[in-house]
């Protein structure tokens, strides 16, 4: 894999009133005030950490591609999106150079399994041996719907109580990658406050430019984010910024067919059933056809609460009755 800065640690170390990173840490003062010693102890802690100022980039593969193939088999409604992870695969493959994606925004109703499917876009991306040392993060995921901070992605001011780094560095400076996936999801929602809670990702999607010296706020030094994989999620584009936009692929994903439904419902099933398969390990062919009437989201919950079900019943198979028992349970009859 190549390698590239992630930061420079003269900045970091320079912050701290020493010479070089490779001064005396603990010989250092504290400056005063209580995010000051926040913010120094991180600082501390970033030039110690063994991962040092540099990351590997991810670079794309025939086994990734493989990944993604069979995903789309299983997704067809979503086969624009994956193509165009695709083809940035094969250019990274091909040149051997880091794998590098533009944002991507999906668009499209409640349900139809936008969540769903960009977190296994991300999983075949970054597959559990992607990291390699330990459980160092290679994903990370925020909701609009579900956050009330604006500076969740991009970093506090000091003038924060309790003031942090943002989302993208704290993934940054923990992932042994330079280029992991950020998901977020349900971005529409944000764009109903005052406090737009996007601000920050105007620098962070212009990966040719601001990206590559992003500053959280902080942290307050420069970090490569431009290998920052970005997989979005909205249920419409109405009221977002042009600007924000214009930063994205905008793909449309419509409700899938019949014939795709099932196989989504497979899909879901067989991912539903993985954590679980030493108790419930196997499914009848019949769950497939009868979740067909369900959307993506409305499978998920159904197959979960039919695993539970099969499991307190000391059975190893999930059957088409659990299914049933389960939509009785979602939807009682009158």
């Amino acid at each position: 894999m190549r390698e590239l800065e992630l930061f420079d640690p003269k900045l970091v170390a320079r912050k701290l009133g020493i010479e070089s990173e490779r001064s005396t840490l603990d010989e250092t003062g504290l400056a005063p005030g209580d995010w000051e010693n926040s913010r120094s102890e991180l600082y501390r802690s970033i030039l110690r950490n063994p991962l040092g100022h540099r990351r590997q980039l991810l670079t794309g593969s025939e086994e990734c591609l493989a990944r993604l193939s069979r995903l789309a088999a299983t997704a067809p409604h979503f086969r624009e999106v994956i193509g165009i992870v695709k083809r940035a695969v094969i250019l990274s493959w091909r040149a051997k150079v880091g794998l590098k994606i533009p944002a991507i925004l999906v668009t499209g109703d409640p349900g139809i399994g936008k969540s769903f499917t960009l977190r296994r876009i991300a999983e075949a991306l970054h597959p559990p041996t992607a990291s390699r040392r330990g459980e160092a993060p290679v994903i990370a995921e925020h909701s609009f719907a579900t956050s009330d901070d604006s500076a969740t992605i991009g970093g506090h001011t000091l003038s924060w109580k309790n003031a942090r780094p943002g989302l993208v560095a704290s993934l940054l400076l923990s992932s042994p990658l330079a280029n992991p996936v950020v998901l977020l999801d349900e971005i529409d929602k944000a764009t109903a406050d005052r406090d737009n809670k996007t601000d920050c990702l105007h620098a962070l999607l212009e990966q040719d430019e601001n990206a590559s010296r992003f500053v959280d706020q902080f942290l307050e030094f420069p970090l490569r984010a431009d290998y920052v994989i970005w997989l979005i999620t909205a249920n419409s584009v109405e009221g977002m910024r042009p600007s924000l936009l214009d930063r994205c692929i905008v793909i449309p994903v419509e409700q899938p067919r019949p014939e795709e439904r099932r196989l989504i419902a497979q899909q879901i099933v067989e991912a539903a059933l993985v954590p679980y398969k030493r108790v419930v390990g196997c499914y009848e062919d019949s769950i497939v056809c009868r979740l067909d009437e369900f959307s993506p989201r409305q499978t998920k919950r159904l197959v979960d609460l039919a695993i539970a079900l099969a499991a307190s019943e000391g059975r190893s198979v999930l059957r088409t009755a659990d299914i049933e028992a389960a939509a009785r349970l979602v939807r009682p009859q009158a």
